[in-house]
């Protein structure tokens, strides 16, 4: 049987694309071997239609009626306690994508850019666990000067 994974991304028009962008890109290495979902808080965000446009199944948290997913990942910076106490007893293992300035969520794992941030749960930290756009993934260098 195939694990069911689940995403709860920040679809809010304040945090930008970012976050959508991203998971985007994850699911899609992901989808080959899992079950891919997204939830969100609100469907009547901005951003959900991007979802829905690459074939994936979005799920307003409130309304949602979880299965036990094996791993949710979240990112984004605009998440309730009750929707983070939501999603985590959903879930077998919860993973953050702690952003600068974002608020942790006491995640199983973490995934962090600044490596001032000092957790025993992190799993990968610094700027080369960054999820960019797929056609990137081959490049062996970053320019220096952009």
């Amino acid at each position: 049987m195939t694990q069911r994974w689940s995403i709860f991304c920040d679809t809010n028009s304040i945090s930008g694309k970012g976050h959508i962008s991203r998971m985007l890109v994850l699911a899609e290495k992901l989808k080959k071997k899992k079950k891919i979902v997204f939830i969100t808080s609100s469907l009547k965000n901005r951003f959900c239609k991007d979802i829905t446009n690459a074939g994936y199944n979005i799920y307003e948290i409130e309304k949602m009626k979880f299965k036990k997913n094996y791993m949710t990942i979240i990112d984004g910076y605009f998440f309730s306690k009750k929707h983070i106490d939501i999603v985590k007893n959903g879930s077998k293992f919860t993973l953050q994508i702690l952003d600068y300035g974002s608020k942790f969520y006491k995640t199983n794992y973490i995934i962090s850019y600044d490596k001032l941030f000092k957790n025993p749960g992190i799993i990968g930290e610094g700027l080369r666990y960054s999820i960019i756009n797929s056609n990137f993934e081959n490049k062996k260098y970053i320019k220096k000067k952009t």
